[in-house]
């Protein structure tokens, strides 16, 4: 989403090849008949080495190194991941809503509002670290001499702030989901609990009227359709399979504006940083 900021250092000259030193040359041993000539102390001359011309790289950018420099990279750097991870984690969130078999049979549905709950934790721990990193950017723009480039990194931070709000209520909204799934399966009498109920009361069901059978509990607020399909609230009832489409399709409407903020973000992010480059 965000490009981070590099730069490319400067070389110097590096010098060429070595040419490798002369192998030295051993003479056999003389024979009986021959004198062996005095060894000479002349020292060996070093060979020379050519240096090779090579290009100095460019420049592209230089880094102004400063402590605040040093903390608004780490906390963008930060942000802009864990807003990366909630988008990743509320995408899983919307297949597994269009998947999911929240009807059919009670195994089925343990299951999937097992891995609907493992999903919203995820969402959870990041859109909690990704908050805490946007403050972390206030808190750095309040640290500014120079208000004008404060308010610059306040508006970076203000940017990402409204993504990660999103991702918030959407990870709110799926807990909301879930619980009421949740609810629904402690309001139905079982086998067990009818026999108990007959027992005490005569009748297998004491309260048949509270709440009324079939009817979505109103904890959450299922959005309405977009396909036309007849709201919840309204007979006949949508099952809890339908509910999990209804959401998938409410979620899905809602990455629209996340990737509003985050574009918005990016557009400021150059400001925001303005103050930490130096133009070569």
């Amino acid at each position: 989403m965000l490009a981070l900021l590099t730069y490319l250092a400067v070389f110097g000259p590096a010098a060429g090849p070595v040419t490798p030193p002369a192998p030295i040359r051993t003479a056999s041993a003389p024979s009986a008949h021959e004198s062996s000539p005095a060894p000479s102390l002349a020292a060996t001359p070093a060979p020379r080495t050519t240096p090779t011309s090579e290009p100095v790289l460019k420049t592209i950018v230089n880094i102004r190194v400063s402590a605040r420099c040093s903390l608004l990279s780490q906390a963008t750097t930060a942000a802009v991941q864990h807003a990366l991870d909630a988008d990743s984690q509320i995408s899983t969130a919307i297949g597994a809503l269009q998947t999911v078999d929240l009807s059919s049979n009670p195994i089925g549905r343990r299951n999937g509002l097992q891995r609907l709950e493992s999903i919203a934790d995820a969402l959870a721990a990041q859109v909690k670290a990704g908050w805490a990193q946007v403050e972390r950017l206030r808190a750095i723009a309040g640290t500014y001499k120079d208000k004008a480039q404060g308010k610059k990194v306040d508006a970076f931070a203000d940017a990402l702030a409204g993504a990660v709000g999103r991702q918030k209520k959407i990870q709110r909204d799926l807990d909301g989901f879930v619980s009421v799934m949740h609810a629904k399966e402690m309001a139905h009498i079982d086998r067990d609990e009818a026999q108990m109920f007959y027992v005490l009361f005569g009748v297998e069901d004491p309260f048949p009227d509270v709440p009324p059978r079939g009817d979505p509990l109103q904890v959450y607020t299922t959005p309405p359709p977009l396909d036309g399909v007849t709201p919840p609230g309204y007979f006949p009832p949508p099952s809890d399979t339908q509910l999990a489409r209804y959401a998938a399709r409410d979620f899905e409407r809602r990455t629209l504006e996340i990737a509003t903020d985050e574009q918005t973000a990016v557009r400021r992010f150059d400001a925001a940083t303005d103050g930490c480059r130096i133009a070569p």
